[in-house]
């Protein structure tokens, strides 16, 4: 099974999907970061917790030490290295970037008094 999970994050596919995911998720948050689109915390918050679950469950079986990956090509350590890189900047970045938006729609909230419901 974790042999399969691996042979999938060689696949070309996924590592397609992965790249314009993460392009994708950077431009939401830059558009709700700049304020285009009034986006409310709460989905903020579930697109942070989501794109965290899958770094963390694409890291855990890419580089699972259980795992035999055989010899590893130049393309798929370079991909390796994006992935790991991109997955740190990515990981701080929405951390941060989540708590200023939600900072900054509280203050907006507050000034012009509009209930926010948070859970």
């Amino acid at each position: 099974m974790l042999s399969y999970l691996f042979n999938l994050t060689n696949a070309t596919w996924h590592q397609k999907l992965y790249i314009y995911g993460l392009y994708a998720s950077y431009i939401m948050f830059g558009i709700a970061l700049t304020g285009v689109v009034s986006l409310s915390p709460e989905y903020l918050k579930t697109l942070e917790v989501i794109l965290k679950y899958y770094v963390c469950a694409f890291l855990i079986i890419r580089f699972n030490p259980l795992v035999r990956a055989g010899p590893i090509t130049k393309e798929a350590a370079a991909f390796d290295r994006r992935v790991a890189f991109s997955a740190g900047v990515f990981l701080l970045t929405t951390t941060a970037i989540t708590d200023v938006v939600a900072q900054n729609v509280h203050d907006f909230a507050d000034r012009y008094s509009i209930p926010l419901k948070l859970n």
